[in-house]
């Protein structure tokens, strides 16, 4: 026959594990439904801030570009010149796709 201190130790031990339980679905609802989306918006942020800074560096290069190949044609002559001229232009204008590349 079992003693009142059996029961009262059966009866406990049952409700530590359904706190524990409960505890542990208590902080994955907080995780889930506080956590992550505060999280996401936290990244998105951090996403949408350097895209619109990337997109200011790659704009002034670009532009940096532009003029240094106005010079090197004023400054060159000859086949050499076109060349370079050519290279830069042609580069310059990829610096729009990079941007378009960190999507």
């Amino acid at each position: 026959m079992a003693n009142v201190f059996d029961y009262i130790n059966d009866f406990f031990a049952g409700g530590e594990e359904a706190l524990r339980n409960i505890e542990k679905e208590l902080e994955r609802s907080f995780i889930k439904n506080i956590l992550a989306p505060a999280k996401k918006a936290r990244i998105s942020t951090i996403e949408k801030d350097t895209e619109k800074y990337m997109k200011i560096s790659l704009l002034s290069a670009q532009e940096s570009l532009k003029e240094v190949s106005k010079n090197i044609d004023s400054s060159m002559k000859g086949e050499f010149s076109r060349k370079v001229v050519e290279t830069i232009e042609t580069k310059s204008k990829e610096y729009p796709k990079a941007l378009n590349g960190t999507k």
